[in-house]
């Protein structure tokens, strides 16, 4: 028992409902074949259940960010496995270990690149839905409805991410969670400036009460001026951030000019091991 519990690893309460909570109404999936999407599922379970150990509740809000439908220890036996396959194939194939080591390194490191910036693209996408979405939700508290009711008009309104988002909140709501809890994880997820003001004033009002439309308004307003004043910073500042991405990656490019036009004179480097180790030491 001891060892199974071991192997199963310690699971929070978000991570027994995200079994539950899907990031897409269900009329939007696409249909797929019942007897191989059991097996599939059944694979699945049985090695996350033997992997449990690998839990990190770090990565496991990544994930969710990015919404990528995998767990946590699918994450990270791409990530192992599939490194340790690149290098004992390449090792095999070529006879070149450095090669494999440099290959398999490479293919590590690449999931989490990937993960990063499908989680800087889905929030980006979000930051331009928010205004549009709060609209919504103060139009809709206007006309009579509910807070859960104007979150559920967003998620049948609003195109992803927005709308998987918001569902994902609804189906945590309908799960037994406080709404506040809800919006709560939903912040953590996005981790954006704008969405935790916009939970902490849902969550006043509903500690204290009062008009929450008003409160939304002003909120909207806030939102507006600061992304105002972001893009006239970053209108100010681009001619010295991309000045500064020219003068970076200069090195790295008249190296490689220099190697196309003489290739022995870097010979001496590229054949000898300490001075390929020096190159990476700042």
């Amino acid at each position: 028992i001891g060892v199974t519990l071991l192997l199963r690893g310690d699971r929070t309460v978000e991570d027994r409902m995200d079994s539950f909570v899907s990031t897409a109404p269900a009329a939007t999936r696409a249909a797929t074949d019942r007897s191989l999407g059991n097996i599939v599922s059944s694979a699945r379970q049985m090695l996350n259940s033997a992997s449990g150990v690998l839990y990190s509740e770090k990565v496991f809000r990544k994930l969710s960010g990015a919404n990528w439908q995998i767990t946590v220890s699918e994450y990270f036996i791409i990530r192992y496995v599939g490194a340790l396959l690149i290098f004992l194939a390449v090792g095999l194939i070529t006879g070149n270990l450095i090669t494999g080591l440099v290959l398999a390194f490479l293919f590590y490191v690449l999931p989490e690149l990937l993960l990063r910036r499908a989680i800087a693209q889905r929030r980006s996408a979000f930051q331009e839905q928010l205004v549009d979405v709060l609209v919504l939700m103060i139009g809709s508290i206007r006309a009579g409805h509910s807070l859960i009711q104007a979150i559920d008009v967003v998620v049948q309104d609003m195109p992803p991410p927005a709308s998987e988002e918001f569902y994902r909140v609804k189906r945590e709501v309908e799960l037994g969670l406080p709404i506040t809890q809800a919006l709560v994880n939903f912040s953590d997820r996005m981790e954006n400036e704008d969405v935790d003001i916009v939970v902490t004033t849902i969550d006043i009002n509903t500690r204290v009460g009062g008009n929450l439309t008003v409160m939304m308004n002003e909120v909207v307003e806030t939102i507006r001026e600061r992304s105002r004043l972001l893009n006239e910073v970053r209108s100010l500042t681009s001619y010295a951030r991309y000045t500064s991405y020219l003068l970076t990656s200069l090195p790295a490019i008249a190296a490689g000019i220099l190697y196309l036009l003489n290739p022995e004179y870097f010979d001496s480097l590229i054949n000898n091991p300490n001075r390929i180790i020096l190159i990476g030491i700042p």
